[in-house]
């Protein structure tokens, strides 16, 4: 399944599993998301940025919208991310966009 390619060494294998399991979200009748979340959202941790900011598009266009009852987690989670270890010319001003954005979306929700 998917989750296994969360744990992938390639980050680009890591990024795929992540996208391709958020778009589930509009079918996921048996609330398999809902019972993996917390293994779901530990993406937002990846070393790699464009890692990060890629989960947090996916999770705003994907998962959010068909599944609400996860925006509190999904909120709480992306309210921890430490956008310091990030480099400040390049991914990071991208990456607190990207957690305004959706912060703002579960709220318009």
């Amino acid at each position: 399944m998917f989750l296994a390619m969360l744990k992938n060494d390639k980050y680009a294998v890591r990024v795929r599993g992540f996208r391709l399991l958020c778009k589930q979200a509009k079918w996921d009748t048996e609330n398999k998301i809902n019972n993996s979340i917390d293994e779901i959202l530990l993406e937002l941790d990846d070393e790699k940025p464009t890692a990060v900011a890629q989960a947090l598009q996916f999770l705003g266009h994907s998962v959010v919208p068909y599944k609400k009852e996860l925006s509190g987690k999904i909120k709480e989670a992306i309210s921890l991310i430490d956008c310091s270890r990030f480099k400040e010319n390049t991914m990071r001003p991208l990456i607190e966009r990207e957690i305004q954005k959706l912060l703002k979306f579960i709220e318009s929700i």
